[in-house]
């Protein structure tokens, strides 16, 4: 789930943002689209 959003960013910039967001919510155990 996480790989299709992180491959979605156009922008380098984007895709680390989402990287390191995403590894916030595996670490949390939050799944993808919880805010």
């Amino acid at each position: 789930q996480y790989a299709g959003w992180l491959n979605s960013a156009k922008r380098p910039e984007t895709r680390r943002k989402r990287l390191k967001e995403a590894l916030e919510r595996l670490r949390e155990n939050r799944k993808p689209g919880m805010k």
